[in-house]
């Protein structure tokens, strides 16, 4: 029961982040020449943070099942 709870929560961060990342990912449409630099190193954080949230999801799973995800 807690593993499945710990799991849920994990698809939840990771729901979570993929959100953020797509509304930064439209936010470089209106962003000014100034906040570009700080908008795509952001951006580049949160893909790794999303990476190592979707390792963890994954490694709560039993050997073999492994989901495919869209590319972030």
């Amino acid at each position: 029961m807690i593993a499945r709870l710990y799991r849920a929560w994990l698809l939840f961060i990771v729901r979570c982040l993929e959100i953020e990342l797509h509304d930064r990912t439209e936010a470089l449409r209106s962003v000014s020449a100034e906040r570009l630099p700080a908008l795509c190193h952001s951006r580049r954080r949160l893909q790794r943070e999303l990476l190592t949230a979707r390792q963890r999801y994954i490694a709560t799973l039993e050997p073999g099942n492994c989901p495919t995800w869209r590319t972030a």
